[in-house]
């Protein structure tokens, strides 16, 4: 099973990618920003847990942003810039054969090259919607959206609704 999950920054994405690569479900997490990331770390000198859910916010003073706020600059600049959208796409493309039919979580579809890639692998897209999120939606058309899945503020917010659409293989078919 491949799941691309997209919305705004902070809508829970990397939670529910967590959630669904723990416990019962054991799904790998890939995303398309890996290169970024390693790109960032080459030349901040930063560690890859400092993207981790527990310090991906937190300011690092020698370069006054927090990982999270460089990987959001490099990602839309290189969005924005004459840059070949495809690199991302082809970088996924390789480690998701490298994964050989494992369940796949990717929680970062951010552009319509990357949503067409999950759609074309026969993955499904949701699209995660909450309060909690800040900026721009991603630039996805909503017709390539399979699911949109609004997150509360509960102690179990999406996780059954998750593990629903999992075990009863909903997004599948």
């Amino acid at each position: 099973m491949l799941i691309g999950l997209c919305g705004r920054p902070g809508s829970g994405q990397d939670l529910i990618a967590n959630h669904l690569a723990c416990g019962n479900h054991a799904f790998h997490v890939i995303t398309f920003d890996a290169p970024l990331r390693h790109m960032i770390q080459a030349c901040a000198g930063i560690h890859e847990t400092h993207f981790g859910l527990a310090k991906r916010n937190d300011v690092i003073p020698a370069l006054g942003k927090a990982p999270a706020q460089l990987l959001h600059a490099l990602r839309e600049s290189w969005i924005r810039a004459p840059m070949d959208p495809d690199v991302l796409v082809r970088y996924l493309a390789q480690t998701l054969a490298r994964l050989d039919g494992r369940d796949v979580v990717v929680p970062d579809v951010s552009t319509q090259a990357e949503a067409e890639f999950i759609q074309a692998r026969g993955g499904r897209l949701i699209r995660v919607v909450s309060r909690r999120g800040l900026g721009a939606d991603p630039l996805i058309k909503g017709a390539w959206i399979d699911l949109e899945l609004e997150v509360g503020e509960g102690p179990d917010w999406p996780y059954a609704e998750i593990d629903a659409i999992v075990g009863e293989d909903v997004l599948v078919g």
